[in-house]
This record gives structure tokens, C-alpha cells and sequence, in this order.
């Protein structure tokens, strides 16, 4: 009697443990469900008791919100730069060499003795003048500041170089050094007339026939 007693004692003891557990909902630390834990935890990234899942990257995409360093903005800012960096170099290799000209022609158009040679010097530094006032004003208009002729040394010594002779060997050197200037103007103009900024493209296409037509004159004195 005892026996059966005792039985029936332990298999209500089974039942109401059976029950407890089945109803009792799953938690863990905080109410979190293990593995997976509170919504804020799950859409962090983090198990049930807050530790990063491994399992999740957290890597920084670039451009996103978080980190614009390589964003569309940039690429953006950099090819304006590259564009501003450019139309900075025509115009100051532009005003270098319009130096080198315009000096060189008006040593030339008060000291050569040659008819021909004088009449082309003199056509240079009146042309020359022009294109030069002309640049100032894109120069300005571009907020670019221009280097002087004293940045570039060898631009300089060209000039200086003319002081140190006379007669027909001035006249020879100015031909030769006019011929050289020429050629290079023509060619850096010409990358100045394909440019996709307006006005350096509208100061390149201005000039240039002009440049073409002195590059053709000198030549001719070259022959003579």
C-alpha cells in the first residue's frame, strides 16, 4: 500500500515539473531568448547576452552613410580640381611663353638691322601686346595667379641671352630661338583650343591663327 502510495506521489511530482516547463517561456539574462537575444540586440549584430556575432561584418562601406571618403562627392570634387589644376597650367605656360616672345621681339625691334627681321619683331610685340592683355583678363577671371618669367630660369636666360650679342648673330639667335617659341606656342595653343573650359578654349581659338601665321613668317626669315 505504501508502495503504491509512494508511486502515485512521484508521478504527480513528474507531471507538475512537465507542466512548469512547457509553459515557462525560454529566456535568458535580461528576458533575452539565448542565440538570439532582445530586437535591439539582433538588429546590432549581437547574440543574447550583447557580445558582436562573428558571424556579422561590420566593415564601413565607402560612401555611405557613416564614411564619405570615397563617395561620389569626392570623385566629383577631385575631377574639378583636375579641371581647375589644368586650365591653372595652359594659362601660365601660355603667359611664360608670351614673355619669352614679347621680350625677346622688342630687344629685336629697336636693335636689328635687318629690314625683314625688324618689321616681324615689331608685328610681335604689337600682336603679342594684345593676346597678353587678353590672358591677364582670363587669368583674373579664373582668380589663377601668374608666375613671372623669373620663376623659370631658363625662360629668363633666353631673354638675357640676346644682351650678349650683335648684329647678325643677334638677328641668327632671335630667328632660331622665335622659330623654336613658336613651334612650342602653336602646339600648347592648340591643346588650349580642345579644352572643355569655354573661355580658354574661345582665348585659344582667337589666337592661334595669328600664332600659325608668325610660326609660317619666321620660318620664311629662316630660308633667307
Amino acid at each position: 500500500m505504501k508502495k503504491l502510495f509512494l508511486g502515485a506521489l512521484l508521478l504527480t511530482a513528474a507531471y507538475t515539473i512537465q507542466s512548469c516547463t512547457a509553459t515557462r517561456p525560454v529566456s535568458g539574462p535580461g528576458g533575452a531568448t539565448p542565440g538570439f537575444g532582445s530586437a535591439a540586440n539582433v538588429s546590432a549584430g549581437r547574440n543574447g547576452e550583447g557580445v558582436p556575432n562573428p558571424g556579422i561584418r561590420e566593415d564601413v562601406v565607402p560612401g555611405n552613410a557613416t564614411d564619405n571618403s570615397a563617395g561620389p562627392k569626392d570623385s566629383l570634387s577631385n575631377k574639378v580640381d583636375a579641371a581647375k589644376n589644368k586650365v591653372a597650367q595652359f594659362i601660365n605656360q601660355t603667359a611664360l611663353t608670351n614673355h619669352t616672345r614679347f621680350e625677346a621681339s622688342k630687344i629685336l625691334s629697336q636693335q636689328a638691322k635687318n629690314a625683314y627681321v625688324k618689321s616681324f619683331a615689331l608685328l610681335v610685340v604689337e600682336e603679342q601686346a594684345k593676346a597678353d592683355s587678353d590672358l591677364l583678363a582670363l587669368a583674373s577671371a579664373k582668380s589663377i595667379k601668374l608666375d613671372s618669367a623669373a620663376t623659370n630660369k631658363d625662360r629668363d636666360d633666353k631673354v638675357k641671352q640676346l644682351s650678349t650679342v650683335t648684329g647678325e648673330e643677334l638677328e641668327s639667335v632671335y630667328i632660331q630661338m622665335m622659330t623654336t617659341e613658336f613651334e612650342q606656342a602653336v602646339a600648347l595653343y592648340e591643346d588650349g583650343d580642345k579644352s572643355k573650359d569655354p573661355e580658354v578654349k574661345a582665348y585659344a581659338d582667337k589666337y592661334l591663327p595669328m600664332l600659325k601665321l608668325q610660326l609660317k613668317s619666321v620660318s620664311a626669315l629662316n630660308k633667307k
